[in-house]
Order: structure tokens, then sequence, then C-alpha cells
């Protein structure tokens, strides 16, 4: 009888414990389940939480991939790695995560990770509100950190961010403060500091480029519109034709960039310190037909520039805490620079305007 009742007992606690590990165990969250979207418009899903499954993928593999599935193509269609409004109405969509078959990111439907559904909303419209903007440069991380948390309301999500990037170095994680704002469109913004600890940069996730970047008229995009509200001038476009803008009287550049996150094509917009003011007309005068020329490449942890017409200008490499980690000189149209393994730099060419690289 004691025998029984101890063989009872040890499976109730075995069982108990299974149930407490499942309770504590990682769920796949969402930035939000419920969403509304403009017509036209083709749109990400930020994950904010991976579940352990993905977290343990994650743990011997680079990157995931994602795919979406729309109940009603009508309304929402689906084009692997996002999604776009159709026409006017109400849908669920579902994300498929899967791991990457390679280096290109192609889902490997036979390692199927998890899945999560959400509703979409689709409008002729939606209204654009992005995060609350700082340009306080020189800020130190804890004066911007309780800032923005408690001012704000945004969570500080810097040690979930890098738990669910592990291939982030100490290096790359010593610059950051990560914020989660809970916005569907906008949801992460990060703050970047020099070795000072003083903020020097300022960015936030989209998950609609078009909010940003239209063609042909840049000006008509929501974001340049608020920007340009705030003292902000468009001034021109990079080599790849993303909007550049800039406020003298916060001396603040403001940049567009393209990147793969989670297995999809987002934005981020990057607000950073820059004292040379583009909009001084001899800085005009100085790069004016020249920005067109210039195309950088990399080579694994070089990079190689093309800018006809800058003979004998400088080229300078900046780490993302703005310090000089290399310089040299355009040379028959021609100039090469090395830089760090997996560390974004910054490529300036005479007084063209800086250029975000990811080597």
């Amino acid at each position: 009888m004691k025998k029984n009742l101890l063989m009872l007992l040890c499976l109730f606690m075995a069982n108990a414990i299974a149930i407490a590990q499942d309770e504590t165990s990682k769920k796949l969250e969402l930035v939000s389940d419920n969403v509304e979207i403009p017509v036209g418009k083709q749109y990400r899903m930020y994950i904010k939480e991976y579940s352990q499954a993905i977290y343990d993928y994650l743990q011997q593999n680079p990157r995931i991939a994602v795919e979406f599935e729309s109940d009603d193509n009508s309304i929402v269609e689906s084009g692997g790695a996002w999604f776009r409004g159709v026409d006017e109405g109400t849908t669920t969509v579902k994300m498929v995560v899967y791991g990457a078959v390679n280096s290109l990111g192609y889902p490997d439907y036979n390692a199927k990770l998890d899945e999560a559904s959400f509703t979409v909303t689709v409008k002729e419209r939606v209204a654009v509100s992005i995060p609350t903007l700082n340009t306080s440069w020189g800020l130190s991380r804890e004066e911007i950190t309780n800032k923005i948390s408690q001012d704000y309301g945004y969570e500080n999500y810097t040690s979930t961010y890098f738990d669910m990037n592990p291939t982030a170095t100490d290096e790359e994680k010593a610059l950051f403060e990560i914020f989660y704002t809970g916005i569907f469109e906008f949801p992460v913004v990060y703050t970047i500091f020099n070795d000072e600890d003083q903020m020097w940069a300022y960015q936030f996730l989209i998950s609609n480029y078009e909010r940003a970047w239209t063609t042909p008229n840049l000006e008509d995009a929501p974001i340049i519109k608020i920007l340009e509200n705030n003292g902000y001038t468009l001034f021109g476009t990079d080599e790849g034709g993303r909007p550049a803008l800039y406020n003298p009287e916060t001396t603040t550049l403001v940049s567009f960039t393209n990147f793969i996150l989670q297995g999809q094509f987002f934005m981020y917009c990057t607000l950073e310190y820059e004292p040379e003011n583009p909009l001084d007309p001899e800085a005009i005068d100085a790069a004016k037909g020249n920005i067109p020329t210039v195309e950088i490449n990399t080579v694994g942890t070089t990079v190689e520039i093309s800018a006809d017409g800058f003979d004998g200008q400088i080229v300078e490499m900046y780490n993302v805490n703005g310090q000089l980690i290399g310089k040299t000189t355009v040379s028959g149209g021609k100039a090469s620079i090395n830089g760090n393994k997996h560390m974004p730099v910054i490529v300036k060419v005479g007084k063209s305007m800086p250029v975000k690289v990811i080597l």
C-alpha cells in the first residue's frame, strides 16, 4: 500500500514539474494580434518574443525564415515574408516560422518551428504616429534610459532583444540600449552610445518602408512630412535613393536603411549627431552632382568605393561609436578600406552624405 502511495506521489510530482515547465516555457508573441493597415501597402510583423523552439533553433543556427498565410486573399495577400492590404475588410493572417535553409534565408519547410495568427483590418487610410524622437546628443546612458522608460513609457528591451539575436558580440551589445514601443508599425527604438556612454544616435524600426520612401515624390511620404513639420529639411537622397534630411538647430542628420531582421525586410530610420551642415551652400556646391556617382560595395571586410570625380578626396570610415577607424584617399576614381568583421561602419567620401555599411 505504501509503495503504491509513493509511486502515485512521484507521478503527481513529475506531472506538476512538467506543467510548471510548460507554463514558464517561452511562447511566440507578436507585437500585436489585431492590426490596421492601408490598402495597397506591404507590411511585416515584428516578433516581440520567440518561443522556446525558436530560441533552441537559434543556438545552433544563424537565422530563421517566416511566411505569411492569409485566410482571404481578396482582402490581404501574402507574398512570403510580407503581407499587403488588397481591399477594405477584415481577415486572419498566420505567421509561420521556419528554420532558414541557407544564407539567403529561404524557409526550410522540414523545420517548422512555430506559428501565430493575428487579425488584419484593411482600410482606405490609416494614420501614422511615429515614436517619440529624442535628439539630446551627449545625454548619458542613464539619463536617456530613464527618460525613455519613464516619460515615453517604452519598455527597456535590451536584454530580450540580444537574447533573440545571439550572434551579437559583446562589443556590439555595449553600444545600445533598446526599447519596445508596442507600436505595430514602429515597434523598436534603438539608442546608440559612444565610449563615454553619451548618446549620439537614435533609431526606430519601420515595418512598412513606404511610410518613409515613396516614389516619385519623397515629400509625400508620411514620415517625411512629420519630420519636415518638426524642423527637418529634405535635402536629397543616398546612393540607394532613400531620403536624407537635416535639422540645423539640433545638428541632426536623418537617414534610412533597409535590412533583414527576423527573416523579414524591415527599414530603420536613424537620427544621428552631425555637426557638419549639409544644407550649407558651400557643402551643397561641393557635393552637387557627385552623390549619384559614389558606389560602395563590400568584399569580405573590405569596403570598395567607386567615386568618379572625387580624386584626391578623403575617404573616412567610422565605427558606430563615431570613432575614426580608417582613412584613405580616392585615386583614379577608386578607393578601398578595411573594416571589422560583422560590425556596422559609416563611410564618408569627401563631403558626400555618410553611408552606413554592414560588413
